[in-house]
């Protein structure tokens, strides 16, 4: 039911706030964390039942689509394996996820350190929101979307240099001030307005003016950029760059490749959004030199922004 619901929202946005609210409570009631513990308390070895429970768990948050999609393809492979054989590969990946969690946090770790406070302080008061599950997540689970948008945009990176056309997709919360933005819809999101001058969004917007790529604020589905879509030829040879929190980019990057769409990821340097993060919400930002490097814009020629 959770996982319709999570669909029902996309399809009809005029009733996302009621559904949002319904899916806060059942959420709250449902969705702990999956435990893979047996009766008498001993763990048991990791196994296709519980890969299949723990996607189960994955598809009803509706917050890792693009994970399930690849998960599935991975139990479709184990079960053709005998069981000793797809538990060693299983015991495999669990021994790779503790020492990535390990490893993550000595090198990344420096730029989460206020993930366990805001669990320990914050999140306890998310117990029947819509968003608990996302905003619940792990410090490793940051370092694994940095991680994994780098993959990506190392494994995309040829075919985004070689598209002709270039946007760069920034979410809302860059606006400053956001609830006073003035930009322009567009079939592809909104466009800047140039309306207030020390507005992030507004100085990307002057940046790509000059080195000749589009700016847009994200629209609610990326599926518009599709070249499957209603409108193929507008977005035929199209390269994307988006920008999201480190929690939502990864995904993000998937989505564009199911679309055909080569693109890069950018997370943002923190979190700052009034939907999720902060009750009022400020503004976000990027670091501005790896937009020059993915761009590759002589960062000399980029003047007047910092």
């Amino acid at each position: 039911m959770l996982f319709r619901l999570g669909v029902l929202r996309k399809q009809h946005p005029a009733i996302k706030a009621a559904v949002d609210l319904l899916r806060g409570v059942l959420a709250g009631l449902f969705l702990g964390a999956p435990e893979n513990t047996q009766t008498d308390g001993a763990t048991s070895r990791p196994n296709l039942a519980e890969l299949e429970r723990l996607l189960q768990w994955l598809a009803a948050t509706g917050d890792f689509n693009p994970e399930v999609l690849r998960l599935r393809v991975w139990l479709g492979f184990l079960s053709q394996l005998e069981v000793e054989e797809t538990t060693e590969i299983l015991e495999s990946c669990d021994g790779l996820a503790a020492w990535f969690e390990t490893r993550s946090e000595e090198v990344l770790g420096r730029y989460t350190p206020n993930v366990n406070k805001f669990q320990a302080e914050t999140h306890p008061g998310y117990r029947w929101r819509e968003d608990a599950v996302f905003c619940g997540r792990r410090r490793v689970e940051y370092h694994l979307g940095m991680v994994g948008t780098e993959v990506l945009n190392q494994a995309f990176r040829q075919d985004f240099l070689a598209a002709h056309r270039k946007v760069l997709l920034v979410p809302p919360c860059m606006c400053h001030p956001e609830e006073k933005c003035k930009a322009q819809q567009t079939p592809f999101g909104a466009r800047c307005a140039h309306c207030t001058p020390g507005c992030r969004v507004n100085q990307l917007t002057c940046l790509g003016e000059k080195h000749g790529f589009g700016v847009f604020i994200l629209p609610d589905e990326l599926s518009v950029f599709s070249t499957r879509g209603s409108k193929p030829q507008a977005v035929e040879g199209l390269g994307v760059v988006g920008v999201s929190c480190v929690l939502t980019n990864l995904g993000g990057g998937w989505e564009t490749r199911q679309m055909e769409v080569p693109a890069q990821g950018i997370p943002l340097d923190y979190c700052g959004c009034k939907w999720h993060w902060h009750e009022e919400g400020f503004p976000t930002d990027i670091n501005l030199h790896q937009l020059f490097r993915v761009m590759e814009i002589d960062v000399g020629k980029a003047k007047g922004i910092k």
